[in-house]
């Protein structure tokens, strides 16, 4: 079985509270080892109730959006979340140097033989919120009245393909259910949930209900298994598809149906479910939609990038929940980066070039938009380099890394180039790996490139384009990176 085990989802309301080491990792989207380690070395705010060995886990998500505001002052990356290390994207926070005073936690409190005041009111609130919460989004109907008789055995677990089958199992390894495909499925690049935004099967809990839907994207060669995503109940019922068939002009060419189903993950929402975030993409790499799809279907949002979309996260800048969005640019045919506002994360990328402007596609334009174009060695291969990771630097610039694809038929990891950008969008400095290099020199051996590396290549680097007052303006590094 190739599939993975997905996390616990969040609790079934939208209180404050979270109950369980399963929530809290939930909601830090950690492993609960990890967030087990970072209550006891870098202060986690966590309360128990009761006494050892009976102990209730409660935790406030105001009290941990506080903690990890102080981790914007006391790392480098502004946010644990963000927290990058070039072999790690999503490490964690290392512990400060200098560790501000921290007051005796609330557990060491609870290790006594009967339970505090604080306790006993904290239980009586919780129970109060929780009940009523939940009660309100029922009536509410934006997500279903959760059972407290959840099933273990007849929830999806794990996944795998046999054949032209994708077969449902539940932790124990016993088969719930099974999808019928187009066709057979061999191919062994078939991603999990765990891979992010590659994945091309996931299960999670999108309405935050407890029951974990199966979500199933583009699977083999065939065109109808290519257009649609599709999310399933944890019994297996379809609860919907979706496919994209709207009509679109851009410059003078307008562009119809079919349109590919790409890549998809998805995103916490504040009220405790989860968004769908896929691409839709026409023929080769343009134009491409971006979607924020809800728990049950429904369309929140369309981004138009002209050009694939490579890579998103969620981050903070400036105080600002945003959407950083890595892309191509068909246009100069190099990288784009667009910041979106989380709250409306729609619109469309900005073209200077009327061949690659939408006139009808989603109003708005993104905070920021970036052009990286294309590098030397991207000119050589006859190809872009594509963004495949961002986040935001010191909770207001931003890094951008991305890869320059090894020439087939070597066994060379890609070249990475890692560019700073300051909060105004301006560059401020480029990183260039020594894989990049390797990659040039191997290119020169094989008589593609006439000259061998030296860091002179990278002025030609150090240019990228900030759209500003509807034109793009060229900006450049002003010193060369340290080596």
């Amino acid at each position: 079985m190739n599939g993975p085990v997905p996390a616990s989802s969040p609790g079934p309301t939208a209180t404050d509270r979270l109950s369980g080491w399963k929530d809290i990792a939930t909601f830090l989207g950690k492993g609960v080892r990890t967030v087990q380690r970072w209550e006891k070395e870098f202060g986690l705010p966590v309360h128990r109730l009761g006494k050892d060995g009976g102990e209730i886990v409660l935790a406030s998500k105001h009290e941990i959006e506080q903690w990890l505001e102080t981790w914007t002052h006391r790392t480098s990356s502004g946010h644990p979340d963000d927290a990058h290390d070039a072999g790690t994207p999503f490490a964690e926070p290392a512990p400060p140097v200098s560790p501000a005073p921290v007051a005796t936690p609330p557990r060491a409190r609870s290790r006594e033989r009967r339970t505090p005041r604080w306790g006993i009111a904290l239980a009586g609130v919780l129970l109060t919120t929780v009940v009523g919460a939940v009660a309100w989004r029922a009536a509410s109907g934006r997500v279903p009245l959760m059972s407290p008789d959840v099933d273990p055995s007849r929830q999806p677990e794990r996944w795998a393909i046999e054949g032209d089958a994708l077969l449902i199992y539940n932790a124990a390894g016993a088969e719930l259910w099974r999808v019928a495909l187009d066709e057979p499925v061999t191919n062994n690049s078939i991603a999990p949930e765990d891979a992010g935004w590659s994945a091309t099967v996931a299960i999670a809990d999108l309405d935050g209900d407890g029951p974990r839907e199966v979500l199933v994207g583009p699977l083999g060669s065939a065109r109808e298994t290519r257009v649609r995503l599709r999310c399933f109940d944890a019994d297996g019922t379809l609860r919907w598809t979706r496919r994209l068939d709207d009509r679109i002009t851009v410059g003078a060419t307008t562009y119809t149906p079919p349109w590919l189903n790409h890549r998809f993950r998805m995103l916490n929402n504040p009220d405790g479910t989860k968004s769908v975030w896929t691409t839709f993409i026409h023929a080769m790499e343009f134009p491409t939609f971006l979607e924020q799809i809800g728990p049950r279907g429904d369309v929140i949002s369309r981004y138009w990038s002209n050009g694939y979309v490579t890579a998103i996260r969620e981050s903070t800048w400036n105080g600002r929940r945003v959407l950083l969005v890595g892309g191509v640019s068909n246009e100069h045919r190099g990288a784009s980066f667009a910041v979106l506002d989380r709250a409306h994360p729609g619109g469309h990328a900005p073209a200077a070039n009327p061949k690659y402007r939408c006139d009808d596609c989603p109003a708005g334009e993104p905070l920021g938009f970036v052009v990286i174009p294309p590098t030397p060695l991207g000119r050589i291969r006859g190809d872009g380099t594509g963004i495949t990771d961002l986040w935001v630097n010191d909770g207001r610039g931003f890094v951008v890394q991305m890869f320059e694809g090894a020439p087939a038929g070597t066994t060379l990891l890609p070249g990475a180039l890692y560019y700073t950008l300051d909060e105004d969008f301006t560059p401020v400095r480029l990183e260039v790996a020594l894989s990049y290099e390797q990659m040039w020199d191997a290119l020169h051996r094989a008589g593609r490139i006439d000259r061998a590396y030296s860091p002179a290549e990278e002025r030609h680097m150090g240019t990228t384009l900030r759209w500003q007052d509807g034109t793009f303006v060229a900006d450049t590094i002003p010193a060369a990176s340290p080596r």
